[in-house]
């Protein structure tokens, strides 16, 4: 936003613009018309020297003016103007670091103060001005990140000729299921359980061609440089049981953090893929705990999970529909696995597309109460709203990405509270515009701090002159500085090498570090037909291409062979590849097995877009 300085000249000449453009003069002259040297005047009107205007215009020869304007010599008014006189005033142009007219209704929930206000907010860093202008930047700006993040991946293709194409299809146009949003995502309507195992169908947001080039672009950039490869070492590293150090007489990671120098890159790859390539026998020999019995202070219930809120973060969950929990023939039900009872409650992130929130913030959770043994509810809505007004400004465009969101909120050292102090807003009535970026009804029901933007930060307005210049912040949510805080992550996907990428995966949920990771959705992830059956297993067509509606973040937390299921669930389908991924969504619990998926080893391998694991939390 400019200076008021500017401003001021801006306004003046809006002013300037109206004072000339009126049709009552200071010489009092008709409506339009300039008198000069003698009162003389233009379009055949004549004032004499001596007369007495009146309302600026001057009858003679007789003629009884009407509304205010002299018509001369047979001239007819119409509508109170003389012929060669404007139609209308027009309202002065609108600056470019201006919200709107200030004549214009106030935004729902937007909040007026003082100009001097408003500036002191600016250069505290309260407040980000909004405008036509910023709205433009903003778009122009991912543009240009669109074609850096293609020309990234094209370069890389060229670099891995074998390949092949690895963003995602766009939905097939003729899915009913899809529909696009004017932002460049897609709104997709899914099945959830009800009595009858098919219940009602709901939309959700689903990440559209710019998510899928960012993640991928950023993926590529990222996965090879020194402090990257150091903090996946690191992770991979302090899992391994001590034996396991001794033996293969790798660096302890502090070594190598204090003297860098002494470790290229080049030699952190290598460390890494040593420990992928030895995944299997790793694991093996590996005693895990078998996690059959939650730990002591495990919550009886969601709402015992402490700073738990009013419950807009679970807003279609159900806990008395059985059909909503946990099958008899799930995988959950049946089977435990190491740190399976640090995963909080399912969450639901309704009409918005803030899936990395709720992926990142699950991460998070699972660290406190494996860390602390305390099971929180964190703030989505605060987290997301930090990704979407300051760790990358978009007002009306959905999505981030899960390794940028980490990184941020570690960089910053900034404190994730919780859930209570800024509640989950789904936003089910929100409305979308095709012709603008323009979202309506985004705090239909909702009491807390809210705007009609992808952040909904507070919107704070002041009118000067004509016009109305507005900025976006958000009021104090944790004066107490209560939450938690994040260590370093680590970006591991590689898609030049899915195997390797795959064994890392495995070695990192195997040593209790859950992992965000961006994936497609597919059709097969529907509970129609041969996707998602009622307890929770994901069966996709291998043997044909299937088409893809959207991108989606989620978090792996465990993981379980094929060899293991025959024990408990005789009839359940075996996972291609050798096994199944425990998934946790944020789709309500009343989708999937609880709110869980499980994806085959191949479908994660062949489809994973990028993959980020928290080193912990303090």
């Amino acid at each position: 936003m400019r200076k008021l300085a500017p401003l001021v000249i801006v306004l003046l000449a809006g002013l300037a613009f109206y004072a000339c453009d009126s049709g009552d003069d200071n010489d009092g002259d008709t409506d339009g018309d300039q008198a000069t040297d003698g009162d003389e005047v233009t379009d055949g009107d004549q004032t004499t020297d001596g007369d007495e205007p009146t309302d600026g215009d001057q009858p003679t020869d007789g003629d009884e003016p009407t509304d205010g304007d002299q018509p001369t010599d047979g001239d007819e008014p119409t509508d109170g103007d003389t012929d060669g006189d404007e139609e209308a005033e027009e309202a002065p142009p609108l600056p470019d670091d201006a919200f709107g007219y200030a004549d214009d209704p106030l935004p729902d929930g937007a909040q007026e103060i003082t100009e001097e206000e408003f500036n002191q907010m600016v250069e505290n860093g309260e407040a980000a001005p909004a405008s036509t202008e910023t709205t433009v930047q903003q778009e122009e700006a991912a543009l240009q990140q669109d074609a850096a993040d293609e020309a990234t991946i094209a370069a890389f293709l060229a670099a891995n000729p074998g390949l092949g194409d690895i963003i995602p299809p766009d939905p097939d146009p003729t899915d009913p299921t899809v529909e696009p949003t004017p932002d460049g995502n897609y709104s997709h309507e899914i099945e959830r359980s009800d009595d009858e195992g098919r219940g009602p169908r709901k939309r959700i947001i689903t990440m559209g061609r710019r998510w899928w080039l960012r993640t991928i672009a950023q993926g590529i950039q990222v996965f090879p440089t020194w402090d990257n490869q150091f903090q996946t070492y690191r992770t991979l590293y302090e899992g391994l049981p001590s034996e396991w150090q001794a033996e293969l007489q790798l660096p302890d990671p502090t070594l190598i953090e204090e003297n860098p120098g002494q470790f290229p890159v080049e030699s952190l790859i290598d460390y890494n893929g040593r420990l992928g390539e030895l995944s299997d026998s790793i694991i093996g020999s590996i005693q895990f705990d078998p996690g059959g019995t939650p730990p002591e202070g495990y919550p009886a219930s969601c709402a015992d999970e402490e700073g738990s809120g009013t419950g807009g973060d679970r807003s279609s969950c159900s806990y008395s529909n059985p059909n909503c929990g946990f099958k008899p023939n799930g995988i959950w039900e049946n089977y435990s696995w190491p740190n399976k009872f640090f995963n909080t409650c399912v969450k639901d992130q309704a009409a918005r597309g803030s899936c990395v929130s709720f992926s990142n913030a699950a991460a998070i959770e699972f660290h406190v109460a494996k860390k602390f043994n305390n099971w929180v509810n964190l703030s989505e809505q605060g987290y997301y709203n930090r990704m979407k007004l300051d760790w990358g400004r978009e007002d009306y465009w959905d999505g981030f990405w899960c390794d940028l969101a980490f990184n941020s909120m570690y960089t910053q050292n900034w404190l994730l509270y919780f859930e209570n102090q800024w509640n989950y807003n789904p936003s089910w009535s929100r409305i979308t515009n095709d012709d603008t970026l323009y979202m309506g009804n985004s705090c239909v029901g909702y009491t807390e701090t809210c705007s009609d933007t992808a952040h909904q930060s507070q919107l704070y307005c002041f009118d000067f002159g004509f016009f109305r210049f507005c900025g976006y912040g958000v009021p104090e949510k944790n004066p107490g500085f209560a939450g938690y805080r994040i260590k370093t992550s680590a970006q591991f996907w590689d898609p030049a090498n899915r195997n390797l990428s795959f064994a890392k995966l495995i070695l990192a949920v195997a040593f209790g570090n859950p992992v965000s990771i961006g994936v497609p959705v597919p059709p097969s992830w529907d509970a129609a037909g041969n996707g998602v059956i009622s307890n929770g297993f994901m069966q996709p067509p291998f043997d044909t291409a299937e088409t893809s509606r959207g991108g989606h973040a989620v978090l792996v937390t465990g993981f379980i062979d094929n060899s293991m299921l025959a024990d408990r669930l005789p009839d359940a389908p075996l996972g291609e590849g050798g096994g199944y991924f425990i998934i946790k969504n944020s789709w309500s619990n009343c989708w999937g097995d609880g709110g869980y998926i499980y994806a085959p080893y191949r479908w994660i391998k062949e489809n994973v877009g990028d993959a980020t694991v928290l080193h912990g939390v303090q």
